[in-house]
Parts: structure tokens; sequence; C-alpha cells
């Protein structure tokens, strides 16, 4: 009654052609040199395949006074490669994922859940595509939760570190900025909520995030679908936060039940990863050639590459308004919401 374990697992196979760049404006669907590249070589198409696999087990245990306790794994498996060449020529990534989480609640509004979450991933492949590149992720983090008959408290934290190779991490955090990094990256979020009356809900909230390249945004090269992409290893982890302060009307007509609800937001990010098509110019090289076929061919410099591009900020006002109901034995329930968002560029 009190142990509950189990394991979960998913395959796929997948084998297909991408094209990226279309032949014109009109004929969006047709690659670039148009047809297959079984019968014509000036075809953009790529055909790759791939397969993936996954394995979750997982464990949860009731324990003595309120107490709970989860461990979740997975592996995770990808490869890629062409149809021609195997299932591995290209890519094999492998993914080690486990987290415990243990919760406990008392007198029936505290409520503390807290946990530890590692993972790492090792990927090999040819040189021409990623190479071979390690990664490990370890985290920790707590949540406290207050649940009273008007008034509702969330506050948590995790601490991440996170390091690629034999790379400085890419979870270096400078506290007050003293020029004196740590390998942690803390990251906070906060709610609350309160009922002004039986039907009147006043609720806010702060979150913030942080996300780390992938190997593929750092060092992927490679030409897909008539389109190259560029590596590029001094990308920065993308951060932001998140605020929202809204109210919410409940009102009862009948056996109508209906609601209107109004929040305003501000969303920052900061080093917002995406990939832009640039002329990406090695440094061994001082000029470009226009003759086809040369290693400093001018096309070989020109494709899509994984940039910080933006710090942006985006605000705006939502509201909606819903209503549940019956006409005879007809139940009928209506949404209507308008947003308005205004995002901004902050890059000077």
């Amino acid at each position: 009654k009190k142990l509950k374990m189990g394991v979960a697992f998913n395959s796929q196979y997948e084998n297909v052609g991408r094209f990226i760049i279309w032949e014109s404006a009109t004929m969006a669907y047709t690659p670039t040199g148009g047809g297959s590249p079984d019968t014509n070589p000036n075809s953009s198409i790529t055909q790759e395949s791939s397969i993936r696999v996954c394995v979750d087990p997982y464990i949860k245990y009731l324990g003595e006074k309120n107490s709970k306790h989860e461990l979740k794994g997975r592996y995770y498996l990808v490869s890629t490669g062409n149809p021609f060449d195997g299932l591995y020529s290209a890519t094999k990534a492998d993914m080690y994922y486990g987290d415990y989480q243990f919760s406990k609640k008392w007198n029936e509004i505290h409520n503390l859940t807290s946990g530890v979450t590692a993972s790492t991933n090792i990927i090999n492949s040819r040189e021409d595509v990623f190479g071979d590149h390690t990664s490990i992720n370890l985290a920790g983090y707590t949540q406290y939760d207050l649940n009273m008959e008007r008034l509702d408290i969330t506050a948590g934290v995790r601490l991440e570190y996170f390091k690629q190779d034999d790379r400085t991490p890419d979870s270096q955090f400078d506290l007050w900025e003293t020029k004196n990094d740590i390998p942690i990256y803390p990251v906070f979020r906060a709610a609350v909520h309160y009922a002004l009356a039986k039907n009147t809900h006043l609720r806010s909230s702060f979150g913030q995030g942080i996300r780390f390249p992938s190997v593929g945004e750092r060092f992927l090269t490679a030409e897909s679908g008539g389109a190259r992409i560029f590596p590029n290893p001094n990308i920065e982890p993308e951060r932001g936060w998140a605020t929202e302060i809204g109210i919410k009307q409940v009102f009862h007509i009948g056996k109508w039940r209906s609601s209107l609800d109004i929040a305003g937001f501000v969303n920052q990010y900061d080093n917002m990863i995406e990939f832009a098509f640039d002329n990406v110019m090695p440094d061994s090289i001082t000029s470009v050639s226009l003759v086809p076929g040369t290693p400093n061919y001018v096309e070989n410099f020109f494709g899509f590459q994984a940039q910080n591009t933006e710090q942006a900020r985006i605000s705006g006002i939502e509201v909606s308004f819903n209503s549940q109901g019956k006409i005879r034995n007809v139940e009928l329930r209506t949404l209507i919401g308008y947003t308005y968002m205004k995002p901004v560029s902050l890059n000077t």
C-alpha cells in the first residue's frame, strides 16, 4: 500500500528527407534544386535516419507522518546517420538522469519539498558534426508552501551546477559583483495568493530561469537541407525572469458560474540564443574566393549559427472571461480572452 514502482519504455525509428531552403516564394513545398537526391544530385534534400530509445524507471514510497519519497531515473539514447552508412555513422548520444525528491506535510497547512537532481550526457560523433563531448548537470532544490484559508505562499530556490567538457562551468555566478565567481548558479521563485473575499482572488508571482547551451548549439558543424550550420563555442547561457500580478472575480448567476480574470506580466530575457543567418569567417582565412570547390569559396562562410542575439523584455496585459452552465440538459462552456503584448529589444 505504501510502495509503488514501475518502468516506462519508448522507442522510435525515423527515416526522412529534410530540406530547409525551398525553391522560390511560390514553391515553398519544393526543395532547392527540385526532386529527390536519388534522381537529382542538385537537390537540397538531406536524407537522415535516427533511432531514439527512452527507459524511465521510478519508485514511490509513502513514509510515516505524511512524508513521501520519490526516485525517478531515465536512460535516453539518440543516434543519427543516413540510410546508407548506418544509424551510428553521424552521432550517438547517451543521457543518464536521476532525481530524488522528499516531501512532507504537517498541520495541514505546511508542505516542504526538497530534492537533488543529476544528469550526464555522453556524445560521440564524427569530427565534422559535433566531435566527442560530455556534460554534467547537478542541482539541489527546496520549496516551502503555506496553504491557509485565505492565504497561500510559495517560496523556493534551486542551485544549479553545469559543466561541459573541460570548460569553465557555465553555472558561474558572481555574488554582489565581487568578481569572485562561484560555480553554482541560484534560481529563485516566489508566489502569493490572497482571497480578498469569497469570490475575489488576488495573486502575484516572480520566478527566475537559466538555460545552458546544448552541444548542438555550441559545436554543431553540418550541412542539412541546403543550409550550412556553424559551431559557436563561445555562446553563453540564457537567463531571464518573469513576474505577474492578477485578480480574479467569480460570479454566480443562478446555476451559471462565470469568472473574470485580469493580469499584467513582464518577461525579461538576457543572452537569448537563436540560430541567426550570418557571415562566419574563420580566423585562418583572410580572403575569400569566388571559385567553387576551393576551401575559401565565398559560400562556405554563409549559414546559420547559434548566437546570443537578444536582450528583450515582453510586457503585457491579459483579460479573460469564462462561464459554465446548463440550458436544460445541454452543458455550455464559453471562453473569451484578449492579450496585449509589447516586446521590446534592449540591444544597444
